[in-house]
């Protein structure tokens, strides 16, 4: 058993929207997204702190959030109408990317919403500083609320040095789409083996830098002060894409340059005993990758148990949903005051 693993058992965690919560919010219901874009849209136009320079910009990224909001109102969720511009009006889909990342980096880093089960969470399971080597996360939310809470353990650096060099301090949880060179992290020899975390559906706040080919966040050395440093990173001169890429996004730019995360995500979750499945309620639209990373735990297997935390859901449609044995043992976990921890860690 490897030192710095926790127990004998190899444990990933699939996280959605639930896993968030209490910092962000959730897809639908009073206090859902649309409701809540359209709150910080109109307190983004009424903030008095924001300087006359950005006032423009302050204009049209709260007109493209109530914008989103009334699509996710009309197709249901965020991601139905993200698909419903991939497929009619595509060339609206940057729009639609940039506005929520710049929602989701001032909601987090200015507003510091932040999941308190996250901490404490990491508190639990860690034996040492170092994150548990038998513990694995694949995410489906673009927000960045592990590597947020996961400072205190460690912060990420990333700098560009002279004669073209970098230097890179490591993140606590060692993530991907990670910062860097598009080469670096898609090469056929990078080491799979090297990543805890996959976002899934790319991660909000970070972007890649097309004339340098680098996936980079303004904020990954220092964290702005104030929202008019947000500002002044999203409407720079430089062309950024942000790396939000959905499931059902194929053949575009960013889908190449984070093609890998089904991929390491496929690695990571093939050798697990017992997956943990917080906040996620497997939507339709997700529905291919799902059933690979499904397909790739019952090909070893290894999977002995399904932990499903949800205060409604208990988890049993996964049984029928991707062909589940009737031996494996699905538990209904109700209580979501904090992140469920299985004995086998």
């Amino acid at each position: 058993m490897d030192r710095f693993a926790t127990s004998e058992y190899k444990v990933t965690y699939l996280i959605g929207a639930g896993a968030s919560a209490k910092a962000l919010p959730m897809v639908k219901g009073e206090e859902g997204i649309a409701v809540k874009l359209i709150e910080f849209a109109e307190n983004l136009k009424a903030n008095s702190l924001i300087e006359p320079k950005f006032k423009i910009y302050v204009n049209l990224i709260a007109e493209s959030l109530l914008w989103i909001a009334e699509g996710s109102k009309k197709f249901g969720t965020p991601d139905t109408f993200a698909k419903f511009l991939f497929l009619k009006e595509k060339s609206n889909l940057s729009k639609f990317k940039q506005a929520l990342s710049f929602y989701f980096d001032v909601e987090q880093l200015i507003n510091n919403r932040l999941d308190d089960r996250v901490l404490p969470f990491f508190t639990s399971i860690m034996n040492t500083t170092i994150f548990p080597s038998n513990v694995k996360i694949l995410s489906w939310n673009y927000d960045c609320q592990f590597q947020l809470n996961s400072e205190v353990f460690g912060s990420e650096k990333f700098d560009f040095l002279p004669g073209g060099a970098t230097g890179h301090t490591p993140p606590f949880i060692t993530y991907y789409p990670s910062i860097g060179k598009e080469f670096h992290v898609n090469h056929d020899s990078a080491d799979m083996n090297e990543y805890t975390m996959v976002h899934l559906n790319g991660v909000a706040g970070y972007y890649m830098q097309e004339k340098l080919q680098y996936i980079f966040n303004d904020f990954i050395n220092k964290k702005p002060s104030n929202i008019n440093e947000v500002l002044k990173s999203y409407f720079s001169f430089d062309s950024k894409n942000y790396l939000i890429s959905f499931a059902w996004e194929h053949n575009t730019e960013l889908d190449y340059y984070i093609r890998k995360r089904v991929e390491i995500a496929n690695h990571i979750i093939k050798d697990s005993d017992v997956l943990v499945v917080i906040g996620y309620s497997f939507p339709f639209f997700n529905r291919n990758i799902d059933k690979q990373i499904f397909n790739s735990l019952k090909e070893r297997g290894k999977l002995k148990k399904i932990y499903f935390q949800d205060p409604n859901l208990d988890g049993s449609f996964l049984r029928k949903q991707f062909d589940l044995s009737e031996e494996l043992e699905i538990i209904h976990i109700k209580d979501v005051s904090n992140y469920y921890i299985p004995n086998e860690l």
